[in-house]
């Protein structure tokens, strides 16, 4: 299930006119990126390791683009680290860019440590005031066993907030763009998303994890001094330290 959802960022640009993703309902599985099975779960997500999620395999059975899957999260399968589409997650990581696609959602790269050039984790925050009405209507879940949908706005929009004010001085990105930024750590919560093949060009990232968070319903911004990630941190240091200055901006 390869991403069509496509973003101009300096240095390189992909075009893809058909894909607006977050006000089309024809776009790739957006009903399940956008919204969450349960909001009682946001209350108590797992601690989940960047590594590990990156190491995390393909689930099984489960082409490209395969419409069994576009209005429904895929069932759990055997893996050592007991997760699933749909998981509510806790992440923490380093940041050193934002971006915002053209739909307007934000997407931040998560790497484990301070040094760039590793793999990395795509968390994605939407854009509520571009959602359509069909959308606030399926919000909370799109599973029809769900009768009542509790609208996940305020949390999109706090951290939405949270972002442009802690990362980058109350300046949001326009639409298309990636602002770089020094290395930061920051802590997310969202689902756990299967996005399929990785994307190739994200900036500071030699690869990125078919897995993502999305949405991401929570950030927050390490507290100075806090470890930036439960696995190795790469030799980098806390957030108190000194920062390596970014290598640039990429794509996706």
């Amino acid at each position: 299930m390869a991403r069509s959802i496509p973003i101009s960022i300096i240095l390189l640009s992909i075009l893809c006119p058909s894909a607006t993703w977050p006000v089309a309902s024809d776009a790739p599985r957006w009903r399940v990126r956008i919204t969450v099975s349960s909001r009682e779960a946001l209350n108590h997500p797992k601690p989940v390791a960047i590594e590990d999620l990156a190491r995390l395999s393909a689930p099984p059975n489960v082409a490209k683009l395969d419409a069994d899957y576009a209005k429904t999260r895929i069932p759990a399968f055997p893996n050592p680290y007991k997760l699933k589409e749909g998981d509510i997650v806790r992440m923490t990581g380093w940041v050193n860019s934002v971006a915002a696609e053209a739909g307007g959602a934000y997407l931040l790269s998560l790497s484990p440590g301070q040094a760039q050039g590793g793999v990395c984790v795509l968390a994605e925050i939407p854009d509520p005031d571009r959602l359509s009405r069909e959308a606030e209507n399926v919000f909370a879940s799109p599973d029809p066993a769900v009768k009542e949908a509790t609208p996940l706005t305020p949390l999109y929009r706090d951290a939405r907030r949270t972002v442009v004010g802690s990362l980058l001085e109350d300046a949001p990105p326009q639409d298309g763009k990636s602002v770089a930024i020094a290395p930061t750590a920051v802590s997310v919560v969202g689902q756990l998303f299967y996005a399929g093949e990785p994307l190739p060009t994200v900036a500071g990232c030699r690869s990125t994890a078919a897995w993502e968070i999305a949405p991401v319903t929570e950030f927050r911004v390490a507290r100075p001094g806090a470890a930036p990630s439960p696995a190795a941190n790469n030799g980098s240091k806390a957030p108190g330290g000194a920062a390596q200055p970014p290598r640039g901006v990429g794509a996706r």
